[in-house]
């Protein structure tokens, strides 16, 4: 089995909603023990708050970093900084992990790719299914063009490779993240 930990860190983002962070970690536990390396970089947080995270979720071994609030697509930059794993996935808080053998499946597939993605529920406060994603067969035309996206929550993308774009750039309010993502798919 894949030592997930030494190959997948999961930055988890999130401002000031800590029920929110609260489902994302509690999602953690669909994981038989082999948990991704875990760095959350949280705004407007209380102290507080902070301790509580530190004290429920301490078996996630979290790196927690309290940052200005400057949006989300800079908070995952700092995330893709501090991490060192050869894989990293972003979460908001508020998302949901749902089986190991999901993440499992895709790193193993990864190899020398720069990103790989798998599938997504789009999913309201009760639980109610809004939206199913799936990008069965990726077609890079129909991404370029706009007509199909990858959900970076359902992505893992080589940290070296986002690194060397740059990361998500900041110019892009809404749309960092398929940039990126056009930027690694490039041949």
């Amino acid at each position: 089995m894949l030592e997930v930990k030494n190959l997948l860190t999961t930055v988890v983002i999130s401002k000031s909603d800590p029920s929110g962070i609260n489902l994302t970690l509690k999602s953690f536990s669909c994981f038989s023990g082999n948990f991704p390396g875990l760095i959350l970089v949280l705004s407007s947080y209380s102290e507080t708050e902070i301790e509580i995270i530190k004290t429920e979720y301490d078996y996630l071994d979290p790196e927690i970093y309290l940052v200005e609030p400057n949006g989300p697509y800079s908070a995952m930059n700092f995330g893709l900084e501090k991490t060192k794993t050869s894989f990293v996935n972003f979460l908001h808080g508020g998302d949901s992990y749902t089986e190991e053998s999901a993440i499992l499946d895709l790193l193993e597939c990864m190899g020398n790719n720069t990103i790989g993605y798998g599938e997504i529920e789009i999913i309201n406060s009760t639980n109610t299914l809004l939206k199913h994603y799936s990008f069965k067969k990726y077609n890079v035309l129909l991404h370029r063009l706009g007509l199909k996206y990858i959900p970076h929550p359902a992505t893992i993308v080589s940290t070296k490779a986002a690194k060397s774009v740059g990361g998500f750039d900041l110019n892009y309010s809404v749309a960092a993240d398929q940039k990126m993502l056009l930027q690694l798919t490039k041949d």
